[in-house]
């Protein structure tokens, strides 16, 4: 009895201590990311060449902080699964290995009938320490989408004006300054917007492509790394027993970088 209580005192304490690393820790650099602004328009109107100036700056200061956010997300995972590894079995911790040759190889792949593909069983322990990299991985991908998608959907708040209809009525609950600053010129017969509707168009189109391509400037995990190369060498092994052209399978299958 009194070992069985001493076991649910260090499971307790294990608890405690896996639910701070993951709230205070993973979960926070993730929210952290997540509400970063790659482009905050100021309340006044720009001009174009400001709001370009501004975009640049601002995702480059964005890059800088995700890339911190994400070193800081990695390294809590990492410390999470050795405070866990060091809870196993002596056999178990031998299981599984870390190094470039063997990383997190499953445990029960000599066992299983491969047909020469890279596989896992999902229940060894090697396997469940591989999962959850690929899980916490994909969610910091999941926090930079969020981060474009919520600066991006800033910027559109910011062009389209608030209304609502009552009957026939237009009715503006609030009218946001406008984000761009323009002139109008007499240019006999006509009269002229500078810039124009195409220059503001282009030049939106011009920050957007800015903001999608910050993925480019964040480094990756080391286990997306080991994850793209364990992916194209399955890849490649089912493409020579199907009887396929390996280049063209790798090309259509492998995993993508970041920014794409």
């Amino acid at each position: 009895i009194n070992n069985v209580r001493l076991e649910l005192d260090q499971l307790r304490i294990l608890i405690t201590d896996c639910t701070d690393i993951l709230q205070c820790r993973i979960d926070n650099a993730l929210q952290t990311i997540a509400e970063i602004q790659l482009c905050e328009p100021q309340q006044d109107p720009i001009s174009l060449d400001e709001f370009s100036k501004l975009t640049d700056e601002s995702s480059q200061q964005a890059v800088g902080l995700i890339t911190k956010q994400a070193s800081l997300c990695e390294k809590a995972v990492r410390y999470l699964l050795e405070v866990l590894k060091k809870r196993l079995k002596p056999h178990e911790q031998v299981q599984i290995k870390e190094s470039d040759s063997e990383y997190y190889d499953c445990a029960l792949k000599s066992a299983m009938n491969t047909k020469g593909h890279v596989t896992r069983c999902n229940d060894c322990q090697p396997c469940a320490f591989f999962n959850f990299l690929t899980i916490y991985w994909n969610k910091n991908i999941d926090a930079i989408v969020q981060c474009t998608r919520s600066s991006l959907e800033t910027i559109r708040k910011r062009l389209q004006q608030p209304v609502r209809y009552v009957g026939e009525e237009v009715i503006r609950d609030q009218v946001r300054n406008p984000l761009f600053r323009t002139d109008i010129v007499l240019s006999i017969p006509n009269v002229l917007v500078k810039p124009s509707l195409d220059d503001m168009q282009s030049q939106l189109n011009k920050s957007a492509n800015t903001m999608l391509k910050i993925g480019q400037d964040i480094p990756e995990w080391y286990h997306a790394q080991k994850l793209r190369e364990i992916t194209i060498k399955e890849i490649e092994k089912q493409a020579l027993d199907e009887g396929e052209d390996v280049k063209l399978a790798v090309q259509a299958k492998a995993p993508k970088p970041l920014h794409k």
